[in-house]
């Protein structure tokens, strides 16, 4: 492939990306019930795993004390719904 021929796929790659946007930006009315669906979903899931990466190594101290996982979980969900 000729770097003409590159460029020219690129361009053409470009224009078929800006062209479906803004067909999707057309039809937003028809995707609304979705994006609505997809974020009531998206954000506990978010949460949750924020959720885990701030409270797992609170949990893995807790465990290396001797204090059984099962009691260490059981005392964060506690203290983290107490708040």
């Amino acid at each position: 492939m000729t770097k003409q021929s590159k460029w020219l796929m690129r361009g053409v790659i470009l224009l078929l990306i800006l062209t479906i946007i803004w067909m999707l930006y057309q039809t937003s009315f028809i995707l609304q019930p979705v994006v609505i669906i997809i974020r009531a979903i998206a954000l506990p899931f978010i949460v949750a795993g924020v959720g885990f990466y701030l409270l797992r190594p609170i949990i893995r101290w807790a465990e290396q004390k001797g204090i059984n996982s099962l009691y260490s979980i059981t005392i964060m969900y506690i203290v983290t719904h107490a708040c």
